[in-house]
This record gives structure tokens, C-alpha cells and sequence, in this order.
């Protein structure tokens, strides 16, 4: 049994160090790619200079460790595509597991998930309970895939003021099950991934640049028949966020841009045309006033 980590890497800082450490010490992981989307702060030279001191250390060994550097930010997916792409090439691993860089992997998280894999032979892709770093449990670590309507409710914050609070999409608020259940949809953050569902149904799809490219891809497992579920026994941490500090509008910009695209691709041919026009305005109506409260936040600090 051979698993691969990716780890994206875009201005994680020390994070990236400790996601890449805690993915080496797991004896189940053979090999270890980063890639960098041109970082502009010190996280990759710390990493490297960890990697000149240490060449076998505390139980890793930074020889499974491959580096990609890219001279340009390609966006979450295309960056995951350049190492999975390489992994199916090699044709040696059985799993991948997608990491974020400000996500640290907990020691008995793979072999408790992996026999879910053995017992479900459709199983595509799997995630656990994702922390935060003060303990709770973000909510989009499972989640039913978005309807426009079910997106125009968060858009335009009515469910803030209790409407159609039953219809919100991300479930990590609501208790956690005592074993194993089917979902829709985890977060890119922590995926695991059967590698030949990723030859039957395709890589990330890179004309999202950042966020929703995990929906995307779930979306399709579940329409080729993979299964993706969910492990509560076990944990990540997540220091949510961490890649995005320098670029907050950007990241916003290209959160509401992919849910865009989301409903075009899987949903255009459900909703009249009418509804659509509205959810469109809905949506950068949502950005602006996120934008806009971003900005203020900044001018106060």
C-alpha cells in the first residue's frame, strides 16, 4: 500500500514546514511532492534549508521529498495537476492525499481511514474532521454539493437572519456521526483520493483558479459513481486562510468566480433563466459587500 502527498504551496510561511514534516513522518507516505506556486515570502527557503540540515531526522527522511517551483501563482488545481499527473506517470501509488500547506496530518489519521478504502471498493474519496486551530471543527469539511438556490441564501445573507438556515450547504456545524457516512462533497484542504478513480474521472479542472475545484471534483466522482465519504474518528489541524493574508480581495474575487462556474457547468440547464440572471447578481452583490467589509477592516487595522 503506497500513498503520495501533494502539497500546494502559495506564502503558507511556517506552516508549510510543519505540513510537510508531519506528512514525512507518516510511514505510510512514500513520497512527498511541493509545489510552490511562486511564493514571495520565506516559505519554500525554510523548507529547503530544513532539508540541507536535515537529511535523516526524527523519523524523516527528506529523500521522498520532490520540490516543483513555479515561475507563476497557476491556481490550486493546476498546480495539484502538475504532481498528480507525475504520480500517474509513475504509476506506483495506490492513494494520494491532497494536503493544504497550513494543514498538519495527525500520526494515525491514513491507517485509520485506509481500511474504509479496503472495505468499499467504490470508494473514491475520503476526508476526516478538519480543526481549527482553536479546536472546532470547520464547516466545510463535509458538505452537500451547492444549488444556486441554496447559494443565493448565503449570498445574500439571509440565512444570517435565520432563513433558510436548514438549507445551508456546509454540514460541519451539525454533530458529527459516530462512524463513517457517504457525503456529497469534503474540502480540497484534506483529500484522499483513490488514485485509479483519478484516471477514470480526470484531474482538477483548471479553468477554476482557486476554491471550488474541490466541489467540481466531487461533483464529477459522484457522476461516474465513486463514493466520497467522511471519517469522524480522526482529525487534521487547519490554520485556515494562511495562503491568502496577502491577497484577501483576489481570493474573494476568485471564491465567487468559481461558484460561477460551478453553476454553469453542472446546473445551467435546471433553472430558468431568470433565476440564473438573479444569483448572478446575487453573487457579485455578495462579493462587493465582502470586498468592501475586507477593505474597511484593513483601513482599521
Amino acid at each position: 500500500m503506497s500513498v503520495a502527498t501533494v502539497i500546494v504551496n502559495y506564502n503558507a510561511g511556517n506552516w508549510l514546514l510543519r505540513s510537510v514534516k508531519s506528512a514525512l513522518q507518516e510511514t505510510l507516505v512514500t513520497a512527498v511532492y511541493v509545489v510552490d506556486n511562486a511564493s514571495s515570502d520565506d516559505s519554500l527557503i525554510t523548507l529547503k534549508e530544513f532539508i540541507a540540515n536535515n537529511a535523516v531526522a526524527d523519523g524523516i527522511d527528506v529523500k521522498k521529498l520532490i520540490i516543483l517551483e513555479n515561475a507563476q501563482n497557476l491556481g490550486f488545481g493546476k498546480a495539484n495537476n502538475q504532481a498528480l499527473q507525475a504520480l500517474l506517470e509513475r504509476e506506483e501509488f495506490e492513494y494520494v492525499l491532497l494536503l493544504n500547506p497550513d494543514c498538519e496530518l495527525s500520526p494515525n489519521v491514513l491507517s485509520t481511514m485506509l481500511p474504509y478504502f479496503h472495505q468499499r471498493e467504490n470508494l473514491g474519496m475520503a476526508s476526516c474532521v478538519i480543526n481549527n486551530v482553536d479546536g472546532s471543527i470547520q464547516s466545510t469539511c463535509r458538505r452537500n454539493f451547492p444549488t444556486p438556490w441554496t447559494a443565493f441564501l448565503r449570498m445574500s445573507q439571509l440565512q444570517r437572519i435565520g432563513i433558510g438556515k436548514q438549507y445551508d450547504f456546509d454540514m460541519g456545524a451539525k454533530p458529527l456521526p459516530d462512524s463513517f457516512i457517504d457525503v456529497e462533497a469534503i474540502s480540497g484542504a484534506f483529500m484522499l483520493i483513490r488514485m485509479i478513480s483519478i484516471k477514470e474521472v480526470g484531474l482538477f479542472d483548471e479553468s477554476y483558479f482557486m476554491h471550488c475545484e474541490d466541489l467540481d471534483l466531487c461533483k464529477r466522482f459522484a457522476q461516474q459513481g465513486w463514493r466520497v465519504g467522511f471519517v469522524p474518528e480522526v482529525s487534521v489541524l487547519h490554520e485556515k486562510g494562511m495562503s491568502s493574508k496577502t491577497r484577501r480581495i483576489g481570493v474573494l474575487w476568485n471564491l465567487h468566480q468559481g461558484m460561477l462556474r460551478f453553476f454553469d457547468k453542472f446546473y445551467r440547464n435546471q433553472y430558468s433563466i431568470a433565476f440564473r440572471a438573479l444569483v448572478r447578481v446575487g453573487i457579485y452583490m455578495s462579493f462587493l459587500g465582502r470586498a468592501g467589509v475586507s477593505l474597511l477592516k484593513g483601513l482599521v487595522k
